[in-house]
């Protein structure tokens, strides 16, 4: 059974406020994708991949914001994003582990 990474917030909630993601998103979602779904390096490449092809930056940012464990670690800063922006984020979680299980 595939884990889903843990959502930050509902889908349905009004706009969150996040800032642009920082360089270090795609590492970032690379770790958190091997210690949570200890998914192969190819596996979470094929995730890191399309969160780069189907999110914004701002998406990215609140995708590492959501998987990311321990508080100390969460990026941090405001910018807004739509519902659906938010919405499309919490799909992508619920999908891409299950599209890059067997990569």
């Amino acid at each position: 059974m595939i884990k889903t990474f843990p959502a930050l917030a509902c889908a349905a909630v009004i706009a969150l406020t996040i800032a642009p993601a920082e360089a270090g998103s795609r590492d970032a979602i690379m770790a958190e994708c091997a210690k949570q779904l200890g998914f192969s390096t190819s596996g979470c490449t094929c995730i890191a991949d399309k969160a780069d092809d189907e999110l914004t930056d701002s998406q990215q940012f609140l995708l590492v914001a959501s998987i990311t464990e321990t508080e100390a670690e969460r990026p941090s800063g405001l910018r807004e994003l739509t519902p659906e922006e938010v919405e499309e984020v919490m799909t992508f979680l619920g999908q891409a582990p299950g599209v890059c299980a067997n990569k």
